[in-house]
C-alpha cells in the first residue's frame, strides 16, 4: 500500500512536531512526501500540491496542515475506518469572533452557512458534509473521479450549481462540495485523538534568547 503525505506549505511554517509524526509514519508504512509551496497564498500551494501528487501512483492520500501534530496513530486508525475521504476532528479558533470549535460540519444552517461543532464524542464515524486539510485521509478512487469528470478540484464548476453561490468560497468549501456531488461520503474518525494545533508562532525567552545568540555570531 502506497501512502502520499502531501502537505501546502507558506515556506516558512512547519510546526516541528509534524516532523515527529511523519518521521513515524516513513518507518512504518510506504510512503511518498510531498509539498505545494506559496508564500503568499495558502490556496494556491494546495493547487499546486494537488498537481504534484496526481502525478504519483498511491493508494491513499494524506492532507497535513502544517500547524498541526496529529497523534501517532492517526494514521493507523483513518486507514482503519475503510472510508474514501475520512478527517481527524481538529480543533480551531477563530479571531474574528474569539470562538473555538471542531474543523467538521454535519449539516448547513437554515441561512445555507456550514454550523459548527463545539462538543467530541468518545468514539466512532460520523458522516460529514464538510472539514478542513488539517489531517485528511482520501483515497486515490476519489482522485480518480475527479480525472474522469475533467473536474478541477478547487475551482467552480457546473457540477455544484450556481456560480454565485460559491463566488468567493474557500478553496476547500469547493472542493467538498463536489465530491459530495459526486456522491461521495465524507467522514470524520472520531477513534483519533489531540490532534495538536499550533496555529500561532510563540515567542518565549529561550526563544528570543537563541535569536540574540544568533545574531551576535
Amino acid at each position: 500500500m502506497k501512502i502520499v503525505i502531501a502537505i501546502a506549505t507558506r515556506g516558512n511554517d512547519l510546526y516541528y512536531r509534524l516532523n515527529e509524526f511523519i518521521n513515524h509514519q516513513v518507518k512504518k508504512y510506504d510512503c511518498a512526501i510531498v509539498y505545494g509551496e506559496c508564500g503568499y497564498s495558502a490556496e494556491v500551494a494546495q493547487g499546486l500540491l494537488f498537481d504534484k501528487v496526481t502525478k504519483i501512483a498511491f493508494d491513499y492520500c494524506l492532507l497535513l496542515d502544517t500547524d498541526v501534530a496529529p497523534p501517532l496513530d492517526a494514521l493507523d486508525k483513518l486507514l482503519a475506518c475503510n472510508k474514501p475521504v475520512v478527517s481527524a476532528p481538529t480543533w480551531h479558533y477563530d479571531p474574528m469572533t474569539k470562538d473555538v470549535h471542531l474543523n467538521i460540519h454535519y449539516a448547513k444552517d437554515g441561512e445555507g452557512e456550514l454550523e459548527r461543532v463545539y462538543h467530541q464524542k468518545e468514539s466512532g464515524i460520523d458522516e460529514i458534509v464538510s472539514t478542513s486539510f488539517a489531517c485528511l485521509l482520501i483515497n486515490a478512487s476519489v482522485f480518480n473521479a475527479f480525472y474522469r469528470r475533467k473536474e478541477e478540484f478547487f475551482r467552480w464548476s457546473e457540477l455544484i450549481g450556481d456560480y454565485d453561490k460559491w463566488h468567493g468560497k474557500p478553496s476547500d468549501n469547493i472542493f467538498y462540495a463536489k465530491i459530495i456531488a459526486m456522491g461521495i461520503k465524507i467522514y470524520t474518525c472520531w477513534d483519533v485523538k489531540n490532534v495538536k494545533h499550533n496555529r500561532h508562532v510563540i515567542l518565549d525567552d529561550e526563544t528570543l534568547g537563541n535569536i540574540i545568540k544568533r545574531v551576535k555570531v
